[in-house]
């Protein structure tokens, strides 16, 4: 569980949500200088409620599953 807290990713995602994993990421503020703002490796659930997610490059989405 993830509630209440500023991440910042100065090389990476914000927030990485790792393989099998079950996490829930309420009310965060995420930033995210060169990547995601949160990036799913493989298969994860996860319930994503009320973030502010703040991206650095305008090429990238605030949300990327990667395989």
């Amino acid at each position: 569980v993830v509630i209440e807290n500023d991440i910042i990713g100065n090389r990476g995602s914000g927030l990485q949500l790792l393989p099998r994993s079950d996490t829930k990421v309420i009310k965060n503020r995420i930033h995210s200088f060169r990547a995601y703002g949160i990036a799913v490796r493989g298969r994860a659930k996860a319930l994503v409620q009320e973030n502010i997610i703040f991206q650095g490059k305008t090429s990238k989405t605030i949300f990327q599953q990667i395989s």
